[in-house]
C-alpha cells in the first residue's frame, strides 16, 4: 500500500466525497456525494433553500473531518504531500 496525501485528500474534498474515494472508503464517499447533491437540488427550488443549506454545509463538514481522520488511520500509512 502506498501513503496517502492528506494535501491531496482535502484539495479533492472541495467536491464532497471525493477525499474519502481517495482513501479507499468508496461507499461512504458515495453517500456523502448523494447527499450533498440532494441538499444542493433542495437549495435550487428556493423555497426549501432554509432546509437544503443546512445539509450541504453539514454534509461538507462531515466530509472534510471524515477524510482527515481516514487519511490517518489509512493503513498504508500517510504524509503531507
Amino acid at each position: 500500500m502506498t501513503k496517502k496525501s492528506l494535501f491531496w485528500a482535502m484539495i479533492m474534498s472541495i467536491i464532497p466525497g471525493l477525499g474519502l474515494i481517495y482513501v479507499n472508503k468508496t461507499v461512504f464517499g458515495v453517500v456523502i456525494m448523494i447527499t450533498a447533491f440532494i441538499g444542493f437540488l433542495i437549495i435550487l427550488t428556493g423555497i426549501l433553500a432554509i432546509i437544503g443549506l443546512p445539509v450541504l454545509i453539514l454534509t461538507e463538514i462531515i466530509n472534510w473531518f471524515a477524510t482527515i481522520w481516514c487519511v490517518i488511520k489509512y493503513p498504508g500509512g500517510w504524509k503531507w504531500f
